[in-house]
């Protein structure tokens, strides 16, 4: 059995104080990220209040959890203003963590039980016994890289924790889902990159 949420916080990085984000572990309360490009995280632990919303997601089926993308789970939705190509960057602040990703996008009416699976990052090492795999650390969306999806665990043909840019376009809705499979209570950055912009409001 999965412990709930307990505790979460959240803050702008260098900017805003911390603020409780615990509400920021299910879809249906993601946090809506405006126009902030770069935010922190910490203190994401167990899977909020719904268990089914990403329990059977393709490239997580290889792993332990069969198919079930939460583990200490963060919600970050966002709408698009400016097409353009959609990177981002999540840095752990534990370089050792192996965080994991599912970045979906959303209908018209916003509805999370209509999302739909774009990129999928299950990639991953045990940092114990190999702490300088390519899958550990930072992850993401970047140029140079082929993939939509990336399956449980880590060979030895070219696996990293990285997968290609998405086009995006004005009015489009998504959320990206993103866990900490490591431990819990350790916290990441993320940085969105690109020359789309971020809607203020959702409406």
């Amino acid at each position: 059995m999965r412990v709930p949420l307990i505790f979460s916080l959240i803050h702008l990085l260098f900017s805003a104080p911390p603020a409780s984000a615990q509400l920021y572990a299910d879809c249906d309360s993601a946090f809506w990220i405006g126009t902030q490009y770069k935010l922190h995280f910490t203190g994401a632990y167990g899977i909020g209040n719904n268990a089914e919303e990403a329990k059977r997601v393709e490239c997580f089926f290889n792993g332990e959890n069969y198919g079930q993308a939460e583990e200490n789970s963060t919600w970050l939705r966002f709408a698009i203003e400016k097409a353009g190509t959609l990177r981002f960057t999540i840095q752990p602040d534990s370089l050792g963590d192996d965080y994991d990703f599912v970045l979906y996008r959303l209908p018209a009416d916003g509805q999370c039980s209509k999302k739909k699976t774009i990129r999928c990052m299950a990639s991953g090492a045990n940092p114990v016994d190999d702490p300088n795999s390519p899958c550990l650390g930072a992850t993401g969306l970047r140029d140079r890289e082929w993939g939509n999806s990336a399956d449980a665990g880590c060979s030895d043909w070219g696996d990293n924790a990285w997968l290609k840019p998405v086009p995006v376009k004005p009015g489009e809705q998504y959320v990206l889902l993103i866990s900490n499979i490591s431990h819990p209570i350790n916290g990441f950055v993320i940085h969105f990159k690109g020359d789309f912009t971020f809607q203020e409001n959702p409406e």
